[in-house]
């Protein structure tokens, strides 16, 4: 990841250039600022720093006190709020488990129920073919019924009230 960041960065500070006028390769600039990215600190600051830590070490030991304990309270005030952190990353990691899981269940729930409305609708369209067989069928039957009598010499005569017919003989012709 770093690596990625340093060669982005090498990739932005190139285009900027480009824009100045200084044409410079990627691996050239990268080469240039590796050369003198480690530069020692003059041997002559490590021993002021040294002696001057302990000039103050000798002569404030009540601020060295003072700065531990400053020191252990920090470190315990970072260790509670990095406790709270944890608590609430966990929490929120268990609500939005549990709302997943019943998220699942709820939909295997409709998947069931649509297979069983798919059943019943096949099971519907089955019997609608069923009775549409049966129906035309039936109108076949009544179509041969009457010609059948038609050709016996019978014709039909509805009865009002009820909506049968009653057969009744042709009139005799001669």
């Amino acid at each position: 990841a770093a690596q990625m960041r340093v060669s982005r960065a090498v990739e932005r500070l190139r285009r900027a250039l480009m824009r100045r006028g200084i044409a410079v390769s990627a691996a050239a600039l990268a080469a240039t600022l590796g050369s003198d990215a480690v530069v020692s600190a003059p041997a002559g600051l490590a021993a002021s720093a040294a002696s001057s830590a302990l000039a103050t070490a000798a002569s404030g030991s009540g601020t060295t006190v003072t700065l531990i304990k400053l020191m252990t309270m920090t470190k315990l005030k970072a260790g509670i709020v990095s406790a709270v952190v944890a608590a609430g990353l966990t929490t929120s990691f268990v609500v939005q488990h549990s709302s997943l899981t019943s998220q699942r269940e709820e939909n295997n729930a409709l998947r069931e129920q649509t297979e069983q409305l798919d059943q019943q609708l096949d099971q519907v369209r089955a019997d609608n073919l069923r009775l549409a067989k049966i129906q035309l069928d039936a109108n076949e039957l009544d179509q041969l019924r009457k010609e059948h009598l038609e050709t016996r010499g019978f014709r039909e005569k509805p009865l009002p009230p009820f909506g049968k017919s009653v057969l009744m003989p042709a009139p005799f012709q001669s």
